[in-house]
């Protein structure tokens, strides 16, 4: 069984968060296919926007999902229902910390 979380991004939340978010039944909807196999900008446009819209009703996205993606900053996939280019638009989790 695939991560609920993308390959290679380096997350590992604990266990009991785990069982709890929403993108835990289809990864590959959040982090797509495999980076060799391609995809078209339709397909990631369609497949990203029915990630968002998973995300918008998980109970972590705004808590402990934002908190990672503003530490770890995944270079791929759908975190919090944020792209990895909208995640890069976001403050560091230390700027934050420093206000």
């Amino acid at each position: 069984m695939r991560t609920p979380f993308p390959p290679g991004s380096g997350a590992r939340l604990r266990e009991e968060l785990a069982d709890q978010v929403a993108c835990r039944f289809d990864p590959e909807l959040h982090d797509g296919p495999e980076p060799q196999a391609g995809e078209s900008p339709e397909w990631r446009a369609a497949r990203e926007e029915v990630a968002r819209q998973v995300c918008a009703e998980c109970p972590l996205r705004t808590t402990s999902c934002l908190a990672y993606v503003r530490r770890v900053r995944p270079k791929r996939g759908v975190w919090a229902g944020l792209t990895p280019e909208q995640i890069a638009e976001l403050p560091s989790w230390r700027s934050r910390k420093a206000a």
